[in-house]
């Protein structure tokens, strides 16, 4: 797990602009340090205000797309880079992760895989200043999933049965995932004609997610759960069905499946 001040690093300090350009250094190395801070002590509202700052002193002299912000895009320059640069990063992984899917027999409905200059131009087109803001505060990832009305549980079984079984070992076996009872009623009364479409997607984490900055851990589990979903931008949510699959499916093919802590990891 990175620290808070390494995350702040990797996507503040290891940008081209930054590598590139000493105005930019001189910008992003003063404000480095209360940025950090900030993120320590759980100010969500003063961090994005800071970041909002320092967007603005970056906009005059950060223009890593030639001189104008993406077309149609909400976003500020060095915002653009960030998302860029995480969809260059996890798209291809996204994409093999996804293979199992990608296999199936055109009956299951599964569409073909976007392209990644279409997910970078939606991706683009939707976000929003503040949203960027928080996730590259928060350490966030691309993640490509299937977007069904139902969850299609059928489908979320082949993603993560069809991943390589890295934990077996001399004594123990890794099983596959299995729906049986009311659960494999339930898959086999699904309408064949529901429509299915991949949507990019940025995540927190990819194992344990600890505690949020500013959690007061004397209030009861409902009541922390609140104030953390009180302190996050409106269009970030909690852990959907097909997020957590895609999730596993990308733990197992490392051999750390999702939610699990091994003993001699880092």
């Amino acid at each position: 797990m990175y620290s808070i001040e390494e995350k702040f690093d990797q996507n503040l300090r290891q940008t081209e602009g930054y590598l590139n350009n000493a105005e930019i250094r001189k910008a992003v190395d003063h404000a480095f340090p209360h940025l950090v801070k900030l993120a320590e002590a759980g100010e969500d509202q003063e961090l994005i205000e800071a970041l909002a700052e320092l967007t603005g002193r970056l906009k005059q002299i950060y223009n890593p797309t030639g001189g104008e912000k993406a077309e149609e895009s909400p976003l500020e320059a060095h915002q653009v880079e960030w998302v860029r640069q995480g969809i260059e990063a996890g798209f291809e992984r996204s994409k093999v992760v996804n293979a199992p899917l990608l296999a199936l027999d055109s009956s299951k409905g599964v569409p073909a895989f976007p392209s990644k200059e279409a997910t970078l131009r939606s991706a683009l087109k939707q976000l929003t200043p503040e949203l960027v803001a928080y996730m590259m505060a928060e350490g966030f990832s691309l993640q490509m999933i299937l977007e069904t009305p139902s969850d299609r549980l059928d489908l979320q079984e082949v993603l993560i049965n069809g991943q390589l079984h890295l934990m077996d070992t001399s004594d123990k076996a890794q099983q596959d995932l299995e729906f049986w009872g009311p659960a494999k009623a339930h898959l086999e009364s699904r309408p064949s004609s529901e429509k299915i479409q991949w949507k990019w997607n940025f995540v927190q984490g990819s194992q344990l997610v600890g505690a949020q900055k500013g959690e007061d851990f004397s209030l009861k589990v409902e009541e922390r759960r609140d104030q953390v979903r009180a302190n996050r931008p409106q269009a970030v949510h909690g852990m959907r069905r097909f997020e957590w699959a895609a999730l596993m499916a990308d733990g197992l093919r490392e051999g750390k499946p999702l939610d699990i802590r091994f003993k001699d990891d880092a």
